[in-house]
This record gives C-alpha cells, sequence and structure tokens, in this order.
C-alpha cells in the first residue's frame, strides 16, 4: 500500500504525517506502522501522528498521535500541513490565520495561530492544554523526587539541574507505571523526562511512549516545555510570557500565565516542511 506523508521540522522533533483522512488504516494498526515509519532506513522522525477526518465542531482536521497521546509539537506541524493544503474553513489575513483542529489527548479544538506563513516554513502558535495536576514522582537514582506536571494522556516530570542514564530512565518508567497500576491510577499514554537547566533555560528531553515502546531523547518537546512553565507558575508563583526555552533542536517559546478568569498556556515557534510524498508499506 502507498501513502502520502509529510515530514515537518519543530525545532528538531521531526514529525512525519501520514494522510488517513480515507480511514483505510485501522488505529490499531497506527503504533505498529509508527515504529516501522520512524526507523533511520525509513523516514528517520521522532515521532508519527494520522491525519484523520475532524469529528469535533469547528474542526477542519484531527491528527491522531501513534500512541494517543497529546503532542504540542505535532499541534502546530499539523497546522503547517494543513495550511499547506489550503484547507477549507481556514480563515486568511494576509499571511496570517487561526487554525481550528483537534488532536488525540486533549479535549477540546485547538485553536492555532500562523504567522509570516510561506510554503517552506511558518511561525506557528498553539493554545495548549493546562496541566491537570502537580505532584512529586519518585525517579530511579535520585534523592529528591522529580515535579510530575499531569496533563491529559502525558506526565512530565521536571527534573531540574540533573541527567539520568537512559537504564536509570526505563526504570524509573518500570516503577510508575507499577505504581499507579497497584493504586488502581489511570497509566499516561506517554511520559516525558524533561532534563532542565534552569540557569540556562535549556532542556534535554527523553520522552517514552507506551503504545510503541519508544524512549527517544527528542530534539524538542513542546508540551514538556509547558510542563516547565506550569511547574513555574503554579509551584514559584511566577507568570510565564513568552519565555524562551532552548532545547538541542533549536527554540521554543511557552505563555502560562492568567488572563481574566482563564489561564493563557501557548506554544509557539518556527515549523519547516522538509518534504513530502509517498511511502510504501
Amino acid at each position: 500500500m502507498k501513502l502520502k506523508f509529510a515530514k515537518l521540522n519543530p525545532s528538531g522533533n521531526t514529525t512525519a504525517v501520514i494522510d488517513n483522512r480515507d480511514g483505510k488504516l485501522p488505529r490499531e494498526g497506527y503504533a505498529a506502522l509508527a515504529a516501522d515509519l520512524m526507523g533511520k532506513n525509513r523516514l528517520a522522525v521522532e515521532q508519527v501522528g494520522y491525519w484523520e477526518q475532524p469529528t469535533r465542531e469547528g474542526s477542519v482536521g484531527r491528527l491522531q498521535m501513534m500512541g494517543g497521546e497529546f503532542c504540542g509539537n505535532a499541534t502546530r506541524c499539523f497546522a503547517k500541513l494543513l495550511c499547506d493544503h489550503k484547507t477549507e474553513g481556514i480563515v486568511w489575513k494576509g499571511t496570517d490565520c487561526v487554525v481550528p483542529l483537534e488532536i488525540s489527548g486533549s479535549p477540546d479544538v485547538m485553536m492555532v495561530k500562523v504567522e509570516d506563513y510561506r510554503q517552506e516554513s511558518a511561525m506557528i502558535t498553539s493554545s495548549m492544554p493546562q496541566a491537570l495536576k502537580l505532584e512529586p514522582v519518585t525517579c530511579a537514582g535520585i534523592s529528591q523526587p522529580a515535579i510530575g506536571v499531569f496533563f491529559e494522556g502525558i506526565l512530565h516530570l521536571i527534573l531540574q539541574n540533573v541527567m539520568l542514564s537512559e537504564e536509570q530512565i526505563r526504570e524509573s518508567i518500570y516503577k510508575i507505571y507499577k505504581d499507579r497500576a497497584k493504586r488502581h491510577q489511570d497509566l499516561p499514554d506517554a511520559i516525558g523526562f524533561m532534563f532542565y537547566d534552569e540557569e540556562k533555560h535549556f532542556v534535554t528531553p527523553a520522552v517514552y511512549v507506551k503504545e510503541v515502546e519508544s524512549l527517544v531523547f527528542e530534539s524538542s518537546c513542546g508540551s514538556g516545555s509547558v510542563g516547565i512553565a506550569a511547574y513555574i507558575f503554579h509551584t514559584l508563583g511566577e507568570e510565564v510570557e513568552k519565555m524562551l526555552i532552548k532545547q538541542p533542536g533549536g527554540d521554543l517559546y511557552v505563555t502560562y500565565k492568567q488572563s481574566g478568569d482563564d489561564l493563557m498556556v501557548e506554544l509557539g515557534g518556527l515549523i519547516r516542511t522538509e518534504c513530502v510524498g509517498d511511502v510504501w508499506i
């Protein structure tokens, strides 16, 4: 079978979007296919999402991630792709627009702002879900618990000024799932380890996706960056507005602040379309 795909680059967190608007691929096969397509001899990406028909009023497209997780970078990539396809329902003002879309792991239609759109790249800022709760989470290899920031579908662990080995990360993952299962708590679709250097505002992300059993040291992580902002806002009591968080693959900007009676939570940065084409499976 031949599938159409696009490969997009949000600060190095390369994302492949597979066109499944015709529904020929069953969701239960998404994880196994993604594991194959991520390989260096295939599309060589850090994550995979699937373009589906929208299901919610006002949305112009749906992205279902490989493990059913939520991903901020993938959300912004999808907005760029929908613009590339001149998707019906997007209202333009010159080279700017707002793309209403839906993504797995989020109950809301996301409003994604596109600025200075060009075929090869655009500055894209997405509204993001706010943290559901924060609580300490024990990790292997460190005496102090990490700050666990819970979002719908993904748990991000903020580890300040410390780095764990891959073996310690996997041991931590095992303990987290075992402990939550024992307590009859929901198991997250994914767990992110955000190794955060506070002084340099630099994060090294490692993300585990349960469905595909993948652990990737990512070039950038959007929802993890929002997790850092949530920690600063809820724990330190400081509002965050367009804070630069440096990552191995580039820079992302996060906002987490009070706006009237609501919280304004946003993620922004440059998105590049690297290539489009067909892939055989």
